[in-house]
C-alpha cells in the first residue's frame, strides 16, 4: 500500500515530510490490526462501497495511526470548550448533510476546522463511535418514522433517509435495531405501535 505525501497532509491537517519522521517509502508492517483493515476496505470496495466514503476515509485514518510514528501525530491539547465547539461544528455539519451523496470524513473535518485524523479521534473520544459510525445512526432514524408508511417501498424509506444504497440501510438497521428492515416494519405497524388520534 502507498498513502501520497498530499494524503497524509490532508489527514493530518498539515504539511508533512516523512523522512523528518525517519519514514521510507518501503516500510514493512507485520500488524494483524492493519490486515483486517486493509481487508475491510476491499470488502467495502467490493460492496460498491455502499456508506459513501466514510468507511474508506475511517479506514485510511485508523491506517495512518497505526503506520505513523507517534511524534508525527502529536497535536497539542485543546481547550474543553475548543474542543466542544469543534464537536458541535461537527454534528451541526453532519445533520445538515444528511443526505448529502458526498458526505465524506474530509468535508466534515474542514466543517469542524480539523484535520481528519484529529477529528475522529476527538470525535470518538466525545461520542463514543466514529463520525461515519454516527452518520449511519442519524441516518437510521428518520427511517423508523418512515417505515410505517406502507405506500413507501423499502427501498425508498432507505433513499429518503439518506442511504445511497439498500444494503448499507439494511446494515444500519440491524445493526442499530437488531432487526432487518422488513421485520422492522412489520413490529413497528403491529396494532402495540400503531396510535390512535
Amino acid at each position: 500500500m502507498y498513502f501520497t505525501d498530499l494524503a497524509l497532509n490532508r489527514a493530518l491537517g498539515r504539511p508533512f515530510t516523512p523522512a523528518e519522521h525517519g519514514l521510507t517509502s518501503q516500510v514493512a508492517l507485520h500488524s494483524p490490526i492493519a490486515a483486517d483493515l486493509l481487508r475491510a476496505l476491499l470488502a467495502d470496495l467490493h460492496a460498491g462501497q455502499p456508506h459513501g466514503a466514510l468507511v474508506g476515509d475511517a479506514i485510511f485514518i485508523a491506517l495512518t495511526a497505526l503506520l505513523l510514528p507517534p511524534s508525527a501525530i502529536a497535536h497539542q491539547p485543546q481547550k474543553a470548550s475548543s474542543q466542544e465547539r469543534r464537536i458541535r461544528r461537527t454534528l451541526d455539519y453532519i445533520l445538515s448533510h444528511l443526505n448529502d451523496p458526498i458526505l465524506n470524513l474530509e468535508r466534515i473535518a474542514a466543517a469542524a476546522s480539523s484535520s481528519p485524523f484529529h477529528l475522529s479521534r476527538c470525535f470518538r473520544s466525545a461520542m463514543g463511535c466514529s463520525p461515519w459510525q454516527y452518520v449511519l445512526r442519524e441516518r437510521a432514524r428518520p427511517a423508523l418514522m418512515l417505515m410505517p408508511r406502507r405506500r413507501l417501498s423499502l427501498q425508498e424509506v432507505s433513499q429518503r433517509a439518506g442511504f445511497h444504497a439498500y444494503s448499507s440501510f439494511s446494515a444500519s438497521l440491524r445493526r442499530e435495531y437488531g432487526l432487518s428492515p422488513i421485520s422492522l416494519r412489520t413490529a413497528l405497524q403491529s396494532p402495540k405501535h400503531m396510535t390512535t388520534h
